[in-house]
């Protein structure tokens, strides 16, 4: 096993796809409907592998710069929030219900921040240890990697953060599964309610579950002059345009194409 590692060491890389491979198929494992997840699995095996010795800094007799792991990991964590969650949080903006989950993210946060702050007043801890301790009960990869930029005692940050990292984990599956029962709430029920009203609406828009083309055309300044993303067509209709013809010639549109009136 020694000997592994020692060779991984050689190969940051290599170390990196195993952590990942590794925590990957480790996080989909279930136990009663419990799991991981690839990103408490990959928390885990890098834990692991790293008490064992396995580094990212590259070789020690390399003159080359360490293979910052961190800040790669870092990047493509935030990278993926965004382009999945950034839509749906503007969005959001738009009901009431997205300002109520809004207001509980904020007050979250806010909440667990002066836990935090009280706590490593009250028992006198370091730095480090309170970020670790925060990051760690809020399950949070952005605010340890964040903090470790900045603290000197980045081993005591890492200890608290595994620490604490399973008991946050836990904690949130407990309220899960818990907090609908207290409150005699059937989420499974409420959901497929949900479904049956999303497909009653669609079948009054008359979707019907099909797709249907049908043609049009522009005979008035209203919907001409502007590009298609202003239109915001789709959204407004459900419909999407896949083809327009204009002087006998068909064109596939982007957002920034322009519709003109017909005469």
């Amino acid at each position: 096993m020694l000997a592994l590692i020692d060779h991984l060491n050689q190969l940051p890389l290599a170390g990196l796809m195993l952590v990942t491979a590794v925590g990957y198929t480790l996080g989909r494992l279930q136990f009663r409907g419990i799991s991981l997840g690839p990103a408490g699995g990959a928390l885990l095996t890098a834990l692991a592998l790293g008490f064992g010795g396995l580094s990212m800094d590259g070789p020690q007799d390399s003159d080359s710069s360490a293979f910052s792991i961190g800040e790669l990991g870092f990047v493509l964590f935030i990278y993926s929030v965004g382009f999945e969650a950034g839509p749906r949080f503007f969005a959001s903006f738009r009901t009431q219900d997205g300002w109520r989950y809004i207001a509980v993210g904020v007050a979250v946060n806010v909440f667990a921040l002066a836990i935090a702050l009280g706590f490593g007043r009250f028992f006198d801890l370091d730095v480090a240890t309170v970020a670790g301790t925060l990051s760690g009960a809020l399950t949070s990869a952005p605010t340890y990697a964040s903090a470790s930029k900045y603290v000197d005692n980045t081993a005591g940050l890492a200890v608290a953060f595994a620490l604490t990292y399973p008991f946050g984990l836990a904690g949130l599956v407990l309220i899960i599964q818990t907090l609908p029962k207290w409150m005699h709430q059937n989420l499974t029920a409420e959901s497929s309610q949900q479904t049956r009203l999303s497909s009653t609406e669609a079948n009054a828009r008359g979707h019907h579950g099909r797709e249907v083309t049908r043609g049009f055309l522009v005979k008035h300044e209203g919907g001409a002059g502007s590009p298609l993303k202003e239109l915001n067509l789709t959204r407004s209709t459900g419909c999407v345009i896949t083809r327009i013809l204009h002087e006998g010639c068909a064109i596939v549109p982007n957002r920034d194409t322009i519709l003109n009136v017909e005469i």
